[in-house]
Order: structure tokens, then C-alpha cells, then sequence
């Protein structure tokens, strides 16, 4: 039998228990007529047991408040935290009756005693809860004002008929000294403290690993979408880039020359390709634009009556009003002067 999963009881709004079922995968009705049950109390140290039982007999156990995938620990204010135990023996009751409504669990007639068995085994501090309830099962009389009975809901409490149809013993497992009404010793206080300072470290530990592997999976996804924003950036840049090369090229050049400054496939020096940083891009469109401005300031301004021949390609045009040769309509007509097409 391997362990399975836990999965959550939901009590209530304010109430969630965490719990184990070794039957899980088991439809109520494909449940045999009459089996026994072992209800584990305290915190999931069960798990590792389960593959040892045998397949007759079902296994449950619930992790109490503060333990994984339960609800947050209750808030003592009483002194000796009886409100508390109050508290979580209402707690037990509620998923006794989850158990038996929801998961199916077998009761027993009251009359004949037949049907299944119960056996609830509270382990460590889960003892606890045991003897809360055979407290309440054998009060003679009012309860003390210090008792956690004190402290039960006015209605006292709830599904108490389950008690004497689905609870058949209780189990008692390494019940601790303070459970039985004794003061802890030295060494016991000691003990107990190293046990949870090393349990505090490993579940520190465990919530280190688990929020660097989170923040190590979240700055990933944040670089891969700024990769694929310089992606685009990069593209636009070369775009720029290639419209201002075709400024500065006749319309019959440009495409030769961007293929010439800017190859994108070469692995020239002054090519751009996409993979290329957009800032990369855009310094060498600066640089271009910058070239091409002061080019332009340097020019010779062209007069405004200048006469040009459009079949003539060889007529020098960037000259001034006053360095225009007299006989310059001649030569740009005169076939003789006529550049080579």
C-alpha cells in the first residue's frame, strides 16, 4: 500500500483539516459490509506507517490547526490554554462527523454492537484529546471553573451520538508527561526545545528553498519577457535604420546599399541583426542621422534657376549662382558634353 495524499476537510469557513484516508480511492458503495477503522490524531506522522497495514483495515488521520494544509492555530487566552482544548476537541467532533457523513465511515448499532469498529490513537500531545474526551464521557458533576469544559459551545458538544456508535476504544501512543497532569523536568523541557529548535530549522530551511526556486522562477519569466521586448525593439531599429539609409541613397541605390552597410545576414562589423541590443541600434542610427545633417550643412547651396538637361547625368549641380559657367546650358545640351548613361 503506498501513502496517499493528504486532501482537505472543509469544516466550515473558519475550518479546514487536512487529513489522510488509506481508503481514498474506494467509492462508498464498493466499501465491504463491515471493516475496522484507525483514526490517527495529532500531525501527519502517520504516512510512513500506511504501506505496512493491512488492506483490512482503513486508515484516517487529520492534521490538527497550525499543521500543514490545516487552519492556523487558535489563539489560547485562557490560562493553561483550556479554551484551546476546547476548542480543538470540537474540532475532533467535526471531523468525526465528516468521516462518518462524507468519507463513509462504518458505525456499529448501539443495541447489538455489530457493524464496524472505531479505534481513535492519539499519538505524542494528540493524547491530549483522548483524555479530554473520557473527561467528558465520566463528568459526575459541574465542572471545575479552571476546566476546558468550561469553555465548550453553550450547546455543549456537537455529534456527541457519534460517540457511542462510531468510537469503539482509544489509544493512548507515547502520551507525554504534561498530558497526565505531571510538571516536565529539566531534561524534558530541554529535549523538547532542541526537537522544535531542529524542526523550526528544517521547515525554515524548507520555506527558504521553496521561495528562491519561486523568486528564481519569476525573474526568469520577467528577463524572458524584457528578451523578447528588445526583440522587438531591435527589429524597429533596424527599420529606422534602413529608412534613413534610403534617404541618403538615390531611389535606384538604396536597396544596394543597405544590403552594403547593413547586411543582415554578413558578420561584418557594422551589421545589425535582430538578436542585436536595441540600444546598439539606435546609437547607429544617431550616428547616421548625425553624418547625414552635416553633410547637408556643408553642401553648397543649388540656385533656384539652375537649367539642368534631365537626360544628362554628368552636369555638376552644387555649385553657387556666381560659379555657374556662361555657357553651361550650352555644354549640359551639347551632345559632346553629355556624361556616359
Amino acid at each position: 500500500m503506498s501513502a496517499p495524499a493528504f486532501k482537505q476537510a472543509r469544516i466550515s469557513d473558519d475550518l479546514t483539516l487536512a487529513y489522510v484516508d488509506s481508503w481514498h480511492a474506494r467509492a462508498k458503495e464498493d466499501l465491504p459490509e463491515r471493516y475496522k477503522t484507525v483514526v490517527g490524531l495529532h500531525r501527519p506522522v502517520w504516512t510512513p506507517l500506511l504501506p505496512a497495514l493491512p488492506s483490512s483495515i482503513r486508515f484516517l488521520a487529520y492534521n490538527q490547526r497550525s499543521y500543514a494544509q490545516s487552519s492556523p492555530a487558535f489563539n489560547a487566552k485562557q490560562p493553561g490554554g483550556t479554551d484551546a482544548t476546547a476548542t480543538y476537541l470540537c474540532d475532533l467532533m467535526e471531523f468525526l462527523r465528516f468521516a462518518v457523513e462524507e468519507l463513509g465511515v462504518q458505525g456499529m448499532d448501539e443495541q447489538t454492537h455489530e457493524g464496524g469498529s472505531s479505534f481513535w490513537c492519539g499519538w505524542s500531545k494528540g493524547t491530549v484529546l483522548c483524555f479530554s474526551l473520557l473527561s467528558l464521557i465520566h463528568l459526575a458533576s459541574s465542572p471545575s471553573p479552571t476546566s476546558f469544559l468550561t469553555h465548550l459551545p453553550t450547546s455543549g458538544l456537537p455529534h456527541t451520538s457519534l460517540l457511542r456508535t462510531h468510537i469503539r476504544s482509544l489509544i493512548l501512543f507515547e502520551p507525554p508527561g504534561s498530558a497526565l497532569g505531571r510538571p516536565p523536568t529539566s531534561d524534558y523541557t530541554t529535549a523538547m526545545r532542541v526537537a522544535f529548535l531542529q524542526e523550526e530549522e528544517l521547515a525554515l530551511a524548507h520555506a527558504k528553498r521553496r521561495s528562491f526556486r519561486e523568486a528564481l522562477n519569476a525573474r526568469m519569466q520577467v528577463m524572458n519577457a524584457l528578451a523578447h521586448v528588445m526583440d522587438d525593439c531591435s527589429i524597429e531599429a533596424v527599420g529606422i535604420l534602413s529608412s534613413l539609409q534610403g534617404d541618403d541613397l538615390a531611389d535606384g541605390d538604396a536597396e544596394h546599399g543597405l544590403r552594403r552597410e547593413y547586411d543582415l545576414g554578413s558578420d561584418a562589423g557594422d551589421s545589425i541583426a535582430p538578436s542585436q541590443s536595441a540600444s546598439q541600434a539606435m546609437s547607429r542610427a544617431s550616428s547616421s542621422s548625425s553624418l547625414s545633417s552635416l553633410n547637408l550643412q556643408q553642401a553648397s547651396p543649388i540656385p533656384h534657376d539652375l537649367q539642368i538637361d534631365p537626360s544628362s547625368r554628368g552636369a555638376e549641380a552644387d555649385s553657387s549662382d556666381d560659379d555657374v559657367p556662361r555657357n553651361l546650358t550650352k555644354h549640359v545640351n551639347d551632345p559632346k558634353h553629355a556624361s556616359r548613361p
